[in-house]
């Protein structure tokens, strides 16, 4: 067991009790031969910073985001809020709550500055408020009970349904409404600030998808693809149980690593114009079908 005197998680580790490997440790050392063959990459470039708050439950918001990220073909990275902001075109503020140790000033103003030049931002709430509210989202607030609320909704034409802390009723202030929930309440709002977009989803979106039963059968990552709806793929599977990771090589080449949760292993994909392949491994290209030798699979391309 992991600990002398909590009777807690025990299921934690690499191994069992009795130091035979769990079946993960098998793929780890899978996976290390073929980290072997490929050689170490570079890391991925990601497609979005998500912005970590100590007063939330910080790996819920980063595990949340990271698994929408993934089931919308995106790879997010994470920074905590007291460390410099990363440049990148796209943020996420997942989760945020209203109680003491609100995000940092210097880290709203950059944030801020971000959007400004051009950035596009995703805050989702948690009962949360933040400084500048209307100017930010064009919204502002005409109620508020604390009260949990089902959120029940269309996105994409497929229902989906979400819980919050406490029901805010937004009234629109300049800002375009994506969503409505079936009750007619503001979900998802987008709001031009500066030269950047700011989208606003009135609950938890990242914290509710880690307390759900088998949240990857939902569609909750729709959300995500709304934020991304203009950020072009370079090379995308039609999946949303596969993860693809995009590393920059030498000679304008790209390195992609595609982990498949399918039980099909014939996936179709895309590739951006004037990309051709030029390795793959435990894969085969068939038309516009790859068709997976294993669960997870190495391309190059190049430009």
């Amino acid at each position: 067991p992991p600990y002398d005197t909590q009777t807690l998680e025990q299921n934690l580790g690499l191994a069992y009790a009795n130091r035979t490997p769990k079946p993960v440790l098998h793929k780890m050392k899978e996976l290390s031969q073929t980290i072997k063959e490929i050689g170490v990459l570079p890391p991925p470039k990601a497609d979005a910073i998500a912005v970590l708050l100590h007063h939330n439950h910080p790996w819920k918001s980063a595990y949340g985001s990271f698994m929408l990220g993934v089931q919308s073909g995106r790879f997010i990275d994470f920074t905590y809020e007291e460390e410099k902001l990363p440049d990148s075109e796209y943020y996420i503020l997942p989760c945020i709550r209203l109680n003491i140790g609100a995000i940092h000033t210097f880290t709203l103003n950059a944030i801020k500055e971000k959007v400004k030049n051009g950035a596009k931002l995703l805050i989702t709430n948690n009962g949360g408020a933040i400084s500048e509210f209307e100017e930010l989202t064009g919204l502002s607030v005409s109620g508020r009970a604390c009260v949990a609320t089902k959120k029940e909704f269309l996105v994409n034409g497929k229902e989906s349904c979400i819980t919050a802390p406490l029901d805010l009723q937004l009234v629109e202030k300049g800002a375009r409404v994506l969503l409505f929930d079936k009750k007619g309440g503001i979900l998802l709002s987008e709001h031009s600030y500066g030269k950047g977009k700011i989208l606003f989803f009135n609950a938890p979106l990242e914290d509710f998808y880690c307390e759900s039963y088998m949240p990857e059968n939902t569609s909750l990552n729709e959300i995500y693809k709304i934020f991304f709806q203009d950020k072009p793929f370079t090379f995308h599977v039609d999946s949303n149980k596969c993860m693809i990771t995009h590393h920059h090589l030498s000679n304008r080449k790209m390195g992609i690593m595609i982990n498949n949760f399918e039980e099909n292993d014939e996936l179709p994909y895309t590739l951006e114009n004037g990309y051709t392949i030029t390795k793959i491994l435990y894969a085969e290209t068939n038309g516009a079908t790859l068709k997976m030798q294993r669960k997870y699979a190495y391309l190059e391309i190049k430009k």
